[in-house]
């Protein structure tokens, strides 16, 4: 099976995912108003704080056990499950408690325990998914993406007709995980194995103390992307953080391709360090080559219809999100190679190097948070995302250097440049005849130049059918 096949299904179920959450996102934004989605999105943010700790860094060390030999799958993912319970109780506790004591209004505090029970659940679900994705069988995982999406869509739909605002709505949430989580468990046991339930204390610790840097670093991750919204709901408004997360989801709707490619180059990596370095760098090259011109492409053509987007999702009561948008959007480009150099660095061994990244770039984040945020409110903010996004690229990139004797991507920076060059100036030319229009032209365009002067080519196709992990 090759990763060319592997991302396939999983960019297919990304897409019917992502359009299925930009729908919520939607009906959400319109349903509940700037208010009420604010409540909304504060809580998702609010116990996003805390999503990877509920996991404790188990999924990214499952996966890359499970892509090696002599591994007894089935105790390894019951140690996993042991794990997670144990954890996910005490985060659960952590999340009302603090929820508490920041003195939240009802509304606000309901939704976070509800969403943060989903939450305990969703981890159970993310481990079958991991589990699929090393065995190599990412249909299935693709399946339950999409299946957990529809439901939560579905849901949704139901409190919709009865009227069922927040904190109630959040039950969505809740219903659409746990019916996941016992789909994924059957066809784990169906298909693949049932996972053994032998209570190892000693291995479970050892487990737990060899995932805490991929736990630290996910984890700082979601600090990360999720930090600013809550300092907006007490430094600013409620209001302004609807109009922020408005700006945000769209901006970040462009992270697909990064999240699924890397996530099945993943699996190869880890099997291929040290033994065909030359197969690893051409493979990370080729990769990076790859985000490289479709994140920059997102980011240019979003910018320049960034007001059409916003007016048409949204609605003109979001007209505040454009600017915050435009300035959010450019944090993509990095976030995609983020993806990347994160995921290799992990895979040789380096999560606690990437932990550490993390940790230093969250602390500077939250600085220049309070610093723009009380100048600036939901704009500063915006600005400490997209800094800390590249700053996290280039320490990643210098590490990689110099543990992995990196020396180039070959990345060809000029002719990239034309074509995004020529991206604008179709879409600007066109873009007040139908600005949609312009956003396909340019698009098709963009794609017959980077044929033409050879960027993408027929090796960087057989690049990703390379076997991968089993």
């Amino acid at each position: 099976m090759n990763i060319l096949r592997n991302f396939s299904f999983l960019t297919t179920a990304h897409i019917i995912e992502k359009l299925i959450t930009f729908v919520i996102i939607i009906a959400l934004a319109r349903y509940l108003g700037v208010e009420g989605y604010g409540v909304y999105a504060l809580a998702l943010s609010f116990v996003g704080l805390f999503g990877h700790v509920f996991d404790g860094g188990l999924n990214l060390l499952l996966m890359r056990e499970m892509s090696r030999k002599n591994t007894d799958r089935p105790q390894l993912v019951g140690h996993v499950f042991i794990g997670k319970i144990f954890l996910g109780l005490i985060v659960l506790i952590l999340i009302i408690l603090l929820a508490i004591i920041l003195d939240y209004k009802q509304n606000v505090l309901f939704s976070i325990v509800i969403y943060g029970i989903s939450m305990f659940f969703l981890s159970f679900s993310n481990t079958f998914r991991s589990v699929f994705i090393a065995s190599g069988r990412t249909e299935f995982e693709g399946g339950l993406l999409t299946l957990s999406r529809l439901l939560l869509l579905s849901g949704i739909i139901i409190f919709v007709i009865f009227d069922i605002r927040l904190p109630g709505i959040m039950f969505t949430h809740v219903i659409a995980v746990v019916v996941v989580v016992m789909i994924g468990f059957y066809l784990c046991k169906r298909f693949f194995f049932a996972p053994s339930w032998d209570m190892d204390y000693q291995n479970i610790k050892k487990l737990l103390k060899e995932s805490m840097p991929f736990a630290i670093g996910a984890i700082m991750g979601e600090v990360f992307f999720n930090i600013d919204s809550v300092m907006i709901s007490k430094l600013v408004s409620i209001e302004s953080v609807g109009y922020y997360n408005a700006a945000y989801k769209m901006s970040f709707a462009g992270m697909l391709f990064a999240n699924t490619l890397t996530l099945v180059a993943y699996p190869y990596f880890s099997r291929k360090w040290p033994e065909d370095k030359d197969g690893i760098f051409r493979m990370f090259g080729g990769i990076f080559k790859i985000l490289v011109v479709i994140s920059c492409a997102f980011s240019l053509s979003a910018t320049i219809l960034s007001d059409h987007i916003i007016m048409l999702v949204f609605g003109e009561q979001y007209k505040e999100s454009v600017m915050l948008f435009n300035i959010l959007v450019w944090s993509v480009p990095p976030l995609y190679i983020m993806h990347l150099t994160g995921r290799a660095l992990e895979a040789i061994g380096e999560q606690r190097f990437t932990a550490n990244t993390m940790i230093i770039s969250v602390m500077i984040n939250i600085l220049l948070n309070f610093i723009l945020i009380f100048k600036y409110k939901a704009i500063g903010a915006s600005i400490a995302t997209v800094f800390t996004s590249f700053l996290i690229v280039a320490i990643h990139m210098v590490c990689l250097k110099k543990k992995m004797g990196f020396t180039s991507t070959r990345t060809p920076v000029a002719k990239i440049g034309i074509c995004l060059f020529v991206l604008s100036i179709v879409i600007l030319l066109l873009k007040n005849f139908n600005w949609f229009v312009a956003a396909s032209a340019g698009l098709i365009v963009y794609c017959v130049l980077l044929i033409l002067l050879n960027v993408l080519g027929k090796n960087d196709i057989a690049m990703l059918r390379a076997k991968n992990v089993q």
